[in-house]
């Protein structure tokens, strides 16, 4: 036997860990706590807590195993730098402004969210289990909005939690199961079923987006069509334009089925709304209130450029401005500014608003460069990465998202698997994804 026979060939992949010999067990929790992730995010009562909670407990049992997990690599430490920025920023203006600890319950989810990092990258979920998950929950999410709409006589869906955010999240999911048959659809397994409930997702999605009325979740859908057809451009084939082609019929029917009583009313009322409230200083209405509360936020983030005025002292604050600078008292109803900019800009100043925009624009850009350079079976996880990312910017705009814990939950938790996945070549055949 040779001299070089005993020197170890170089990975293709540096950055790719390999799974452990006896890895199998904690590879397939890892699987299902991921399609529990997806499936129960909008279908229980805080759903979206159950796979990240599976997680972090197969997580701190991983530390304990003697195949340690993986350290982090440079992407994935900026990512982790970037979640930490966001918690060390709500920490610091808590603790200037003196309003207590409880303040950083939902900024500490992105801590608990790195704890599972090693686990994800030693351990990566199956994709199957990702797609299938995320799937299932879009289509049991369309239903149940059906069922509250049409059997139980609401005017808005909204599942088990608020209508806003039952309706964006939906919307996500149903655009991620979109990706989902992109990615079934290039497989050397068999994957009819998957591609059938993806398709199903999809439709259900959008479903209960509409039937939420959560309108400034939509622009979104035209968004994320434009960013993924720049990425699939050079591959986009016959098929690709064909499947195009069914989704847009779809969204027309959707669209026209909801126009009687949901889509064409809430965007008729909107305009409405608008000129409204520059024509008569009318904020009593949905918008109206929205663009009261934008101004306000505005004004007092100004007055406190650096650090702003903290979670307490913005509402006296706020009741000042209703006093003396006659404001609409109807912005005293909410305590966050129903945009997460603005919210920042008023609660954490400057600082809050650049940590805001980190966590935000860095993973968006991550995934984006990714989508262009990576491996074939990579993509899809990319492309699901931006989606994820431009739709949170968008749903950002008009509420405040990261206010609620299923909006830090399913962002946090989401970026880091769909990050790992993007990252991790799947040493299975077929799992390989290729362009017809």
């Amino acid at each position: 036997m040779s001299a070089n026979s005993h020197q170890q060939m170089p990975e293709p992949f540096p950055s790719c860990p390999r799974k452990p010999a006896n890895g199998d067990a904690l590879t397939l929790l890892t699987s299902i706590s991921v399609f529990l992730f997806g499936s129960l995010a909008l279908t229980t009562p805080s759903g979206y807590s159950w796979g990240p909670a599976f997680l972090l407990i197969l997580a701190l049992v991983s530390y304990a195993l003697p195949q340690r997990p993986e350290l982090p690599g440079k992407s994935c430490l900026l990512l982790a730098a970037i979640f930490s920025l966001f918690f060390i920023s709500a920490l610091a203006t808590a603790l200037i402004h003196d309003q207590g600890f409880r303040t950083l319950d939902r900024p500490s989810r992105f801590i608990f969210a790195l704890l599972i990092l090693p686990l994800l990258l030693k351990y990566p979920p199956r994709p199957a289990f990702l797609w299938a998950g995320i799937a299932l929950g879009a289509s049991l999410t369309g239903l149940w909005a059906s069922k509250q709409v049409f059997f139980d006589g609401l005017s808005r869906a909204h599942g088990d939690t608020q209508a806003i955010q039952f309706g964006n999240i939906a919307l996500l999911l149903g655009s991620l199961s979109l990706v989902g048959f992109l990615w079934a659809s290039h497989q050397r397994k068999k994957t009819a079923m998957l591609k059938v409930l993806a398709l199903v997702g999809f439709v259900g999605g959008i479903t209960a987006s509409l039937l939420s009325g959560s309108r400034g979740g939509w622009i979104t859908l035209p968004i994320n069509a434009f960013i993924c057809l720049i990425i699939l451009r050079p591959r986009i084939t016959k098929a690709s334009i064909f499947i195009g082609m069914v989704v847009t019929s779809l969204l027309v029917t959707l669209f026209n089925f909801s126009s009687d009583t949901r889509v064409h009313q809430r965007a008729h009322q909107a305009i409405t709304e608008v000129q409204d409230y520059f024509d008569s200083d009318n904020a009593s209405t949905s918008v109206g209130v929205r663009l009261e509360m934008w101004r306000a936020a505005i004004v007092l983030g100004a007055q406190r450029p650096i650090v702003g005025w903290g979670e307490h002292e913005v509402e006296i604050q706020k009741q000042r401005l209703v006093s003396e600078a006659g404001l609409d008292p109807h912005i005293l109803k909410f305590r966050h500014a129903h945009n997460d900019f603005l919210d920042s800009w008023q609660k954490r100043g400057g600082v809050g608003v650049i940590s805001l925009a980190l966590l935000y624009f860095v993973p968006l850009i991550l995934f984006f460069r990714k989508s262009k350079r990576c491996l074939p079976s990579e993509q899809p996880f990319a492309i699901a990465g931006v989606i994820l990312c431009t739709s949170y910017l968008c749903f950002s705009l008009t509420q405040a998202f990261f206010e609620h814990n299923s909006g830090v939950m399913v962002y946090a938790f989401m970026l880091l698997i769909l990050w790992v996945l993007a990252t991790t070549e799947e040493e299975k055949n077929q799992y390989e994804f290729h362009p017809q």
